[in-house]
């Protein structure tokens, strides 16, 4: 059950950030070093297509509400993820913008794989200095 709920979560934090890593797209958007606010989608992102659950914790603004629901090590290993495009829609304005993302999400449910693009808009806001990924707005 734990297991089906992850993914459900996943599937839907995922849709609706619409996050996943493709380089080539960043820009300086307003501080925070070269990353910018598109950078905070593609560092969550790179987080969860990979297997470490403090590199999804790290890529998270310490306000956030997702700043709880971290995935396990093996809750990780049945997602893949792309960022197809994004762009900033609003902002950055006072250490906080709005990202639009395409993101393809591949996931594993009862052995079956399965694939989703999807469409969203992520928050993203500035803490020490960094953007980071906060949620959706």
């Amino acid at each position: 059950m734990r297991r089906r709920t992850f993914i459900t979560t996943a599937t839907a934090t995922i849709a609706t950030a619409s996050i996943a890593g493709c380089s080539g797209i960043l820009g300086d958007d307003g501080g925070g070093g070269s990353s910018g606010p598109e950078g905070a989608v593609e560092a969550y992102v790179d987080a969860y297509d990979g297997t470490d659950p403090s590199a999804v914790e790290a890529a998270l603004h310490s306000e956030s509400p997702e700043t709880g629901q971290i995935p396990t090590e093996k809750e990780l290993e049945t997602i893949g993820m792309s960022l197809q495009s994004s762009e900033v829609i609003e902002g950055p304005e006072d250490g906080e913008a709005l990202v639009e993302a395409k993101t393809k999400v591949t996931f594993v449910v009862n052995d079956e794989e399965q694939t989703e693009t999807t469409t969203g808009t992520i928050e993203v806001r500035q803490e020490d200095g960094e953007w980071k990924y906060y949620g959706e707005p």
